[in-house]
């Protein structure tokens, strides 16, 4: 699937995906991680990349990625059958170097999207937090612990990411790692080394600080916001149009531990926009957006309501990642394997959302409309070897134009309740760690008996 077209790049014809793709070649990866062994092994440093970037992708099986391996030749036939050889290679991986091929195909696939559209004719990049399960283990409850209502040895450690997306094409420019929550504006912070001057930063009202926008605002990073427990209307000083003012914010006595009052201005100027969201059935709620773009004439008022209403793209991103390809729940046993194992992801994601924006391109279609589940599926099946008579060039065209057909149906203000269907098992909960919880069944099963 994914490993397929990193394996045939130099067969690419088109230019998009070749300049993209071309970055997870075995020439790319070679040069990234120049330092993996200083022998020959059996599971090299390329034929352990396809086989783990296949693994994450597919939601498989560590027996099952090395079976896929053997199937396809990555390593020798006659090479085991079992995990652990395979399991210590992945082992190998530097994490700095499967982060800086990740993140590059996602820089390359927005460098590539923004020649087709440049939306309001500057870089737009959202950043968004979440949390995923990892696996029960001690070296994942020391790096990233449960939560501290939970009883210990009954729950799972969560690790907290902030991810930061291009808008244009969807790819994951950076993401942080942080433990326990409360923590998405330190790992936002960290974030900026990504940010450039002439970026507009699109958030939620949880990254919208006076500090921080005020210190974007001096490195040339414009921000649009969402409006928290601030007033809309303290501080106004011009009006620009209807529900659109200029407002002067005050410096706060205590911006933050993380950088001192000095540092900031004394005022921020701002401009507030206001709207209001109807539901049929429900009151009408009012939505305020805070923003440094003060100019009303090149930003007018509804560019900035369409800008913000496309925050949720975020949303929607995160749960191809967690749901679709199935990272909600991380399986590696130390914290460091789980950070590798979401930076394959990561990879996989990106990839897939380069596949889709050449299938659009392709197709004269907005990227909005190629399904990203579809777009997995369907590369899982073309993943296998070309039939008789079709080379990869063909085979290629002919994934691009099946992704381009399944398209998905306008629908505007969509909104699915989030509920399930199906009814829980009928088994008791773990309210204590698994051996006491045994010993506690196997006492009252003898008592009973």
């Amino acid at each position: 699937m994914i490993s397929w077209i990193a394996e045939k790049v130099g067969d690419f014809k088109g230019r998009f995906a070749q300049e993209v793709v071309q970055q997870v070649s075995e020439e790319a990866v070679r040069r990234t991680l120049p330092g993996f062994t200083k022998r020959k092994r059996l599971w090299d440093v390329w034929s352990v990349m396809r086989t783990f970037l296949c693994q994450v992708a597919g939601g498989s099986s560590c027996r099952e990625a090395v079976a896929l391996a053997i199937a396809q030749e990555w390593v020798r036939k006659d090479a085991s059958v079992l995990t652990p050889a395979y399991c210590k290679a992945r082992g190998r991986l530097p994490e700095k170097g499967l982060r800086q091929l990740a993140l590059s195909v996602g820089v390359g696939l927005e460098e590539e999207a923004a020649r087709a559209e440049c939306w309001p004719h500057r870089p737009v990049k959202v950043v968004d937090g979440t949390g995923v399960r990892l696996a029960d283990t001690a070296s994942n409850q020391a790096a990233y612990p449960q939560g501290s209502h939970q009883k210990p040895g009954c729950s799972f450690p969560v690790m907290y990411v902030c991810a930061l997306m291009g808008l244009t094409g969807g790819g994951i420019l950076d993401a942080e790692f942080g433990a326990g929550p409360g923590r998405d504006r330190l790992m936002f912070r960290k974030l900026w080394r990504s940010l450039e001057e002439g970026d507009i930063v699109l958030t939620d009202a949880g990254f919208g600080s006076y500090a921080e926008i005020a210190a974007l605002r001096e490195r040339g990073v414009d921000s649009l916001v969402r409006l928290g427990k601030r007033k809309a209307r303290a501080g106004r000083v011009l009006e620009l149009g209807d529900d659109d003012w200029i407002v002067e914010w005050e410096r706060p006595k205590k911006p933050g531990e993380w950088i001192e009052a000095d540092r900031l201005p004394e005022k921020l100027r701002m401009r507030v926009v206001e709207f209001g969201v109807e539901r049929p059935g429900l009151r009408t709620r009012k939505v305020a957006l805070a923003t440094t773009l003060l100019d009303a004439d090149l930003y007018p008022k509804r560019m900035l309501m369409a800008l913000y209403r496309r925050r949720w793209e975020m949303e929607l991103r995160l749960r191809d990642i967690k749901t679709t390809m199935g990272l909600e729940g991380l399986h590696c046993k130390s914290a460091e394997g789980c950070r590798k194992e979401f930076w394959m992801g990561l990879m996989a994601y990106n990839l897939i959302r380069t596949v889709m924006a050449d299938a659009a391109r392709r197709a004269r279609l907005s990227l909005a409309r190629i399904s990203f589940a579809g777009t997995l599926q369907r590369l899982r099946a073309f993943g296998q070897a070309p039939a008789d008579g079709f080379s990869f060039r063909a085979t290629y065209r002919l994934l691009l134009d099946h992704v381009a057909r399944d398209r998905l149906p306008k629908r505007p203000n969509r909104r699915e309740p989030r509920a399930v269907k199906g009814r829980p098992k009928n088994y008791q909960r773990l309210t204590a760690p698994r051996h006491e919880f045994q010993e506690v069944l196997h006492r009252n099963h003898y008592k009973a008996a």
